[in-house]
């Protein structure tokens, strides 16, 4: 059964431990090596735990694909005054869920594109 999202003061989670949360929506974040660096083991510790964690990215240097599992790609409208184009490749990733050891930072796991029949079950929450 769906969960209405709690309320919350604007804070920095990162880091912390997600009470009363299934699902994780990541949006344009790994635009910066330092917080890309804090963000990736926080997610993939979200994962590990059962949290199912979607990305959405627009091409950013420094997003982890060798931590993710492709989703989907779409062409997005943009104007030239914020990006180089018109229309932005823009993609969607899962950190699938593993266990935590294996995506620490010390030790990158290597991880898969889902094959196009594959789908996320994020139902088990």
């Amino acid at each position: 059964a769906a969960r209405r999202a709690e309320d919350r003061p604007l804070a920095d989670l990162l880091g912390t431990e997600l009470k009363n949360v299934d699902v994780v929506l990541v949006g344009d974040f790994f635009y910066d090596r330092q917080l890309a660096d804090r963000v990736t083991p926080w997610l993939a510790g979200l994962a590990a735990a059962g949290l199912c964690v979607l990305v959405g990215d627009p091409g950013r240097a420094y997003l982890p694909k060798e931590r993710l599992a492709f989703v989907a790609a779409y062409d997005v409208p943009t104007s030239r005054e914020l990006e180089d184009g018109e229309i932005k490749r823009s993609t969607s990733w899962w950190i699938p869920v593993a266990p935590a050891a294996s995506l620490a930072p010390t030790g990158l796991a290597s991880m898969r594109t889902l094959p196009s029949s594959a789908r996320i079950d994020c139902s088990r929450m």
